[in-house]
């Protein structure tokens, strides 16, 4: 009976942990929905990018712990999507280090964040471009 109830545990943890670790890998879910969104935008000011910290060659990505939400068991950011769209991203987390949170997984090293989680925000909104950032970007191109 031990046993059988062992090796049920852990063929459980070796189908559970990779679940854990990998996050979301690109399937994020969404935000509390509200109404009409498309007529809210975020601030660009309120958008970062995370913090990559390097710790003797091992690098860590960081994000200020007022960005993360908790849905039931799940942890989120809200991620700016490549289309300039809000979006709620699943994350693992690990240690705190001060004001921050190491990320383990769902994040990448170049994502952009909300800094600070807002319930009002919802899946699909605009992040509003300051009108020098939107100069600079014409000017680029």
């Amino acid at each position: 009976m031990i046993k059988k109830v062992s090796i049920q545990l852990v063929l459980l943890m070796a189908l559970a942990v990779p679940v854990l670790l990998t996050g979301c890998h690109g399937h994020e879910g969404s935000a509390p929905h509200k109404a009409a969104h498309d007529a809210k935008k975020v601030p660009a000011s309120a958008v970062e990018p995370v913090r990559v910290v390097d710790d003797g060659g091992v690098e860590y990505i960081v994000v200020p712990q007022t960005a993360l939400f908790r849905q039931g068991a799940l942890t989120g950011v809200l991620a700016v999507n490549a289309d300039g769209r809000v979006e709620a991203r699943w994350v693992s987390t690990g240690h705190t280090v001060g004001s921050e949170v190491i990320v383990l997984a769902g994040l990448e090293r170049d994502s952009q964040i909300v800094g600070s989680y807002d319930p009002e925000l919802e899946g699909g909104v605009f992040v509003k471009q300051n009108q020098a950032a939107a100069e600079e970007v014409q000017s680029n191109e």
